[in-house]
């Protein structure tokens, strides 16, 4: 059984683009080296959003991926840095990752918001976007 999150944020003005890229690229690093991780995928879709796809052994070394490291110090700014951001985490029986257009069947249909401190009008509506 393994354990699937997605991820998507939007972010909220360009000039956050080079802080963004650097934190990603060593939380990609990161969780390349995470015990636990059984694959990982990030892309960006329209505009300034951003998607990451993770699957994993158990809660446990989601939680301590999440809580550590480059990902763990990056939590700081996520509220400031997007306008948008929703994950969803579900368990199924194999590791493999869902497509771009299953991840967005999965985060609409079990999603939740995530909190930003300057909300885009969407997610001030409490809507999940997926574009």
């Amino acid at each position: 059984m393994a354990v699937i999150t997605v991820n998507r944020v939007r972010i909220r003005r360009w000039w956050t683009i080079p802080k963004f890229a650097f934190v990603i690229a060593m939380i990609c690093r990161q969780v390349r080296r995470t015990p636990g991780c059984l694959d990982f995928r990030i892309y960006r879709t329209t505009g300034l959003a951003v998607w990451t796809v993770t699957a994993w052994v158990d809660e446990k070394s989601l939680l301590a991926f999440r809580d550590s490291g480059a990902h763990g110090r990056a939590g700081v700014y996520k509220t400031r840095w997007f306008d948008e951001a929703s994950i969803a985490r579900w368990h199924q029986a194999t590791p493999v990752l869902p497509n771009r257009k299953e991840a967005a069947e999965k985060l609409l249909e079990l999603g939740r918001l995530s909190e930003v401190c300057f909300p885009s009008s969407a997610q001030a509506r409490g809507e999940i976007v997926v574009t």
